[in-house]
């Protein structure tokens, strides 16, 4: 009975999101375990939203990401969440698809996120102000909203989330029907990334200016290593729509050592007759020295076990 109780005050809520979202087209998600559904019981059912279980928001500059004696963020383990990954399936004609993950505070004492960081421009997330500060025992919805304008096939995004008890990354993948041959012809989008391209293709550099940086590296503002690589190179080379003139990283060049050297350079300097900018200050990029060695350190270790 109390089950049933909860189910019941889980579909209101819903029609209360459903009008709170109205113009905007939910997606319908598909869940590879039941942990991994858009409408669900909550996690912790004693935490769900009553009467006074809202946001505390706290303006202070003392508030702190935990990091380990390496400098690198701590891993969160004390907030909960309805599901880490999630496989969403909207509708080829809408504009935007909007999705949310509940987030629980099991703890005694307050946790506060300090940071929402979407991996690409296209992703928005809407939360309370930040600081947003979750009370011992209390779960909320952090919402986002996707731009799904030209876009078709299996898309990767993730966002990660700062907050006083660590970092979480949480990841959902875009199962966007492919466009018919009529709406290829009228996305203005395809368009738009055709004229993107070549602007690249001119200027490789143009990709930190402008427009083109709020979603090639804007997201990565403060990362490092793994994360860096996610949303300032998985964006070109992580996805299914990758450019022709964008290599597969999956595929090793033949008699090439793909050593701490090699990343380094290619990050740092970019490569002529490709759309691979210079991602290093000294030739008009964002990142230091340091972070590029970082990133570079990742990309041994991560294409060591995985090339092919």
């Amino acid at each position: 009975m109390e089950q049933s109780n909860w189910i019941t005050k889980r579909q209101s809520l819903a029609v209360v999101f459903l009008n709170l979202w109205l113009g905007t087209v939910f997606a319908q998600v598909i869940s590879d375990n039941e942990s991994d559904a858009l409408f669900r019981l909550p996690i912790h059912p004693e935490l769900s939203r009553q009467e006074g279980a809202g946001f505390e928001n706290k303006k202070t500059k003392s508030l702190k990401t935990p990091r380990d004696s390496d400098g690198r963020f701590v891993k969160d383990a004390l907030l909960e969440y309805d599901a880490t990954h999630k496989n969403i399936h909207p509708n080829s004609r809408s504009e935007k698809v909007a999705l949310f993950f509940e987030i629980a505070n099991p703890t005694l004492e307050p946790i506060t996120i300090t940071a929402i960081m979407p991996s690409c421009g296209c992703t928005a997330a809407k939360s309370p102000e930040l600081p947003w500060t979750l009370n011992p025992g209390k779960a909320d919805l952090l919402h986002l909203t996707v731009d799904l304008m030209g876009k078709s096939g299996v898309i990767s995004k993730s966002v990660t989330v700062l907050s006083t008890a660590g970092r979480k990354s949480l990841s959902f993948k875009l199962h966007i029907p492919e466009l018919t041959g009529r709406e290829k012809k009228k996305s203005r989008s395809m368009a738009i990334r055709m004229s993107n391209i070549d602007k690249a293709r001119r200027n490789r550099q143009v990709v930190f200016q402008g427009h083109c940086r709020s979603c090639h590296f804007d997201p990565s503002e403060g990362k490092e290593g793994e994360e860096l690589f996610q949303s300032a190179c998985g964006i070109c080379h992580d996805t299914l729509n990758r450019a022709s003139m964008v290599p597969d990283l999956e595929k090793k060049p033949e008699g090439i050592e793909r050593n701490h050297a090699y990343w380094k350079e290619w990050i740092a300097i970019g490569k002529e007759r490709t759309l691979m900018p210079g991602f290093h200050e000294d030739h008009g990029g964002p990142l230091n020295t340091q972070r590029i060695e970082k990133l570079a350190a990742f990309l041994v270790q991560k294409y060591r076990t995985n090339s092919h």
